[in-house]
């Protein structure tokens, strides 16, 4: 680690609240867009969780028509898991539905603190019109 890198990480933590929070508010914001919505998530209550990672399951489309979708309106997601361990262990995937439908079905949004209001209402909006 040098000099440079511990500095920032310093800075960056005395920061840490602040981004912490305005995550919470970014994720609020899109519980209620997923709530009225048939996608899932698995974060239930933004006073408990914390958002290093939104994901969502969408269940009636495939993962590359949505990740499409996403990228054509100019927002960045990413899988929630690049390959499940079961896979990488190269065991029966019936024996692991949980991670199996991860895998095929979740999408990452972005939590990033410094998104703008109006880049959390276009990607809030963005979930909403997932059907």
């Amino acid at each position: 680690l040098v000099d440079y890198q511990a500095a920032l990480g310093i800075e960056q933590l005395s920061k840490l609240g602040v981004i912490l929070e305005r995550q919470k508010k970014i994720a609020l914001a899109y519980m209620q867009a997923v709530q009225n919505s048939r996608l899932e998530t698995y974060f239930s209550n933004p006073t408990e969780d914390t958002f290093h990672r939104f994901p969502i399951i969408i269940y009636n489309q495939g993962y590359e028509e949505v990740q499409r979708y996403f990228k054509s309106i100019h927002i960045g997601t990413k899988r929630t898991i690049e390959e499940p361990l079961h896979s990488v262990l190269e065991e029966n995937k019936q024996d692991y539905p949980n991670a199996e439908r991860l895998f095929q079905r979740g999408h990452c949004i972005p939590v990033y603190p410094n998104l703008t209001k109006d880049n959390v209402q276009r990607i809030a909006t963005a979930i909403r019109r997932i059907y």
